[in-house]
């Protein structure tokens, strides 16, 4: 997993180790799935998600674009779509 663009940011502007730490954790809770509707009820993520709302923001934000990118192209959609006649002339 690449390093977030959110947590290299933020890396150079707080030292705290820490603070990167919590950062770490909470992403990998939102690559795991808890985000939005499928938040988790754990003690550990919902204190990070509130500490740090603009992070679980970043991360979710983050998130869509991967599962986007990873998803553009679908070899599924690909074989059922309606493939484009040949111009006979």
């Amino acid at each position: 997993m690449p390093e977030s663009e959110y947590i290299m940011r933020e890396t150079a502007n707080h030292p705290e180790p820490e603070y990167h730490s919590d950062l770490r954790i909470l992403r990998r809770f939102v690559q795991n799935g808890s985000f939005g509707y499928r938040e988790s009820d754990d003690m550990v993520f919902q204190t990070l998600k509130t500490r740090y709302p603009e992070a679980y923001s970043a991360f979710g934000r983050e998130r869509e674009r991967e599962v986007l990118a990873r998803y553009a192209r679908s070899p599924y959609i690909e074989e059922r779509r309606p493939r484009p006649e040949r111009w006979r002339g």
